[in-house]
């Protein structure tokens, strides 16, 4: 109970304290009520006002404490955004705007050192953890985590194989939430396909001979495996490989419908050939 009186007082005449002259009826009612328990706890031993000026050092101390530490976190960011996240951007926006595949590489190489020194600079009292560092890069616009090898290896493939090309059809397939390989063809506005590539991440490569169909190329799916791509329109079916270019006929021998079935999905496909697009459907 002397506890919940202490603070009681504490705050009555805290008021009081920075009540001016001309006081009101009010205010001279709360000196008279302050007075009467500064008595009652200078009665149980309590300096009331000894312990409202240790209140307020107290809290002045949190309080310069406080803003010493916002003051330090701020000139912290301010640091790493003049000095660490420098690199950072330029080698962000090189990578992301590269329009060849060796620009690319070595973009994505610095950009990955400028990362991880980053991190070191960054780590410490005020950022306790990779995420926290990246979110900070975040909230300026910079890629917030390093570039991956399949990444990266999928937009070599775009760029060296695509780009600047005149594919307008461009699909890529993945699995496990990883774009593992990349299918470029042409289609007709009747859907007659042609100069159709499949490529995988690791470089190989299957680019089927669709003479060997033997019947038009149009209205078809494709079907796209770890080592084959199956070209179907579901009455018929060809699957080709990289050592069989030229197909074998996968069709039901007694002509019923095929759906075959493909170990990787479309994970995006581009509507225009550019970097602009490429690095929308990625994101």
């Amino acid at each position: 109970m002397k506890k919940i009186l202490a603070m009681v007082l504490v705050g009555v005449i805290g008021m009081c304290i920075f009540t001016g002259c001309g006081k009101s009826e009010e205010e001279k009612a709360m000196d008279e009520i302050a007075d009467h328990l500064r008595d009652e706890a200078a009665a149980d031993g309590v300096d009331i006002d000894k312990m409202v000026e240790e209140e307020a050092e107290k809290y002045n101390a949190e309080l310069e404490a406080g803003n010493k530490e916002i003051a330090n976190m701020n000139d912290l960011i301010e640091s790493l955004k003049n000095n660490e996240m420098v690199p950072l951007r330029e080698q962000s926006e090189t990578y992301f705007n590269a329009t060849d595949s060796e620009t690319a590489k070595k973009a994505a190489e610095e950009f990955n050192k400028a990362y991880d020194k980053y991190l070191e600079a960054a780590i410490g009292e005020y950022f306790t953890d990779e995420y926290d560092a990246s979110e900070l890069l975040r909230q300026n616009d910079i890629h917030r985590i390093k570039i991956t090898d399949s990444e990266l290896q999928t937009r070599v493939n775009y760029l060296d194989n695509c780009y600047g090309k005149n594919y307008n059809r461009i699909r890529f397939y993945g699995a496990d939430s990883e774009i593992e390989c990349l299918l470029m063809y042409n289609e007709t506005d009747d859907q007659i396909v042609s100069d159709v590539t499949l490529i995988y991440n690791d470089g190989r490569s299957i680019t089927p001979d669709l003479s060997s169909i033997g019947k038009p190329v149009q209205g078809v799916e494709f079907v796209v495996n770890k080592n084959d791509l199956i070209i179907t329109d579901y009455t018929w079916g060809y699957e080709f490989t990289v050592d069989s270019p030229a197909g074998t006929s996968i069709g039901n021998a007694d002509g019923s419908p095929i759906f075959p079935e493909g170990e990787y999905s479309i994970g995006t496909e581009l509507w225009e050939n550019t970097i602009e697009e490429y690095n929308s459907k990625m994101e």
